[in-house]
């Protein structure tokens, strides 16, 4: 019997999903050395941690997910991409919110993140968590442009365009910040006994000194998106990350 993995996350969770036994085929991934798993969910479009908060969000988020983790024998959430890369110029930017800053903003992120957890009152290990990605907005002028597409689609007030400009991130800076995010995220579910993983590893470049320089450029996309290349190797590591997850098939 099929090992149930139900994956909710935002738009970057989509990797994880549409995993038939044809995609397992073009891989080449044998399921039986861990365990035959069946993967669905949904990955939300625009899906946040901050729609994690007490009272009911525009999409829905929670109640998607505590509509859908009955009958899964493992969850895996998938959050925070949203709002590390759009939502940090949204709050910046439209709701001018003068205290945020890129050290802070990642644990007011974890705390909203957990105490939704901790209210789905899910066996430890019967969840997990991914961390988010590298950044492929790596050019300022690229994360300007889409940045003021999305985040200031609604109207643009007064001096807005001006204060986005001078509030985009670098590669580095906008990395560091969902790096520390991801340290938190890791930190928090090892205290929790919840696993924790993320696909970095895989998607990274690195300098000649071996120190980690960003994204590996075949992972980003030429056209105007913010999502990783929808390519085999990307939904290889996703799909391998799902079967470590998994238990020995003599583990009931």
């Amino acid at each position: 019997m099929s090992f149930k993995i139900r994956v909710f996350g935002d738009s970057h969770a989509r990797y994880f999903l549409k995993a038939n036994r044809f995609l397992f085929a073009r891989l080449d991934i044998d399921t039986d050395q861990s365990r035959p798993f069946a993967v669905d969910g949904q990955a939300i479009n625009a899906a946040s941690v901050a729609g994690f908060r007490p009272g009911k969000s525009t999409l829905n988020t929670k109640e998607i997910i505590e509509n859908g983790i009955e009958d899964a024998d493992l969850v895996v959430l998938g959050f925070g991409q949203v709002d590390l890369e759009l939502g940090y110029y949204y709050r910046k930017v439209v709701k001018r919110e003068s205290d945020l800053e890129t050290e802070s903003y990642p644990e007011r992120l974890c705390r909203i993140y957990f105490d939704f957890i901790e209210n789905l009152r899910l066996p430890p290990q019967k969840l997990a968590v991914k961390g988010v990605n590298l950044t492929v907005l790596t050019e300022r002028k690229f994360t300007e442009r889409y940045a003021r597409r999305v985040v200031l689609k609604e109207g643009e007030a007064p001096g807005n365009r001006k204060d986005l400009r001078h509030a985009i991130l670098s590669e580095q800076e906008q990395n560091a910040m969902s790096l520390r995010y991801n340290d938190l995220l890791r930190r928090e579910c090892e205290r929790k006994g919840i696993r924790y993983f993320d696909i970095n590893a895989s998607i990274a470049r690195y300098d000649e000194n071996g120190k980690l320089a960003g994204i590996a450029s075949h992972f980003c996309p030429a056209g105007f998106d913010h999502h990783l290349v929808d390519s085999l190797d990307v939904r290889r590591f996703h799909i391998e990350a799902l079967a470590s997850l998994c238990p020995p098939a003599d583990v009931d």
